[in-house]
């Protein structure tokens, strides 16, 4: 297999090459205005309930909770007193990320000192 082109084609080769080609007439071909700046694209019922953001007739983007996205899972081990605490899960509410993780760190820390003045 070689590379190599053949450049003694002759101009009448090329001239039975393109009769060859369909002729297409102007009847075919359809001319496309130019598009409006303005139209809004409209989803189908389908695929609105399967979005997780929404849109409203004003086209403003409702999204129940975008951070879910950003930090769909995350697990975080801090050492307290030589012992390793890990927080698994995942957020959602409305409230500061960082609080929320305080308030379940120290719901879980009162339930173990409740739990070990119990068993005494």
């Amino acid at each position: 297999m070689t590379n190599e082109f053949n450049f003694d084609v002759k101009h009448e080769d090329y001239k039975e090459w393109l009769n060859q080609i369909e002729q297409v007439s102007d009847a075919d071909c359809s001319l496309l205005s130019e598009p409006d700046p303005y139209t809004k694209c409209v989803r189908s019922p389908e695929i609105q309930k399967s979005a997780a953001a929404k849109m409203d007739a004003n086209g403003n983007i409702h999204a129940g909770n975008i951070s879910a996205y950003w930090i769909p899972q995350i697990t975080l081990q801090r050492e307290i007193g030589g012992t390793v605490y890990t927080v698994t899960g995942y957020y959602e509410g409305k409230t500061d990320f960082l609080r929320k993780l305080e308030r379940m760190t120290v719901d879980r820390m009162r339930r173990a000192m409740e739990d070990d003045i119990d068993d005494k």
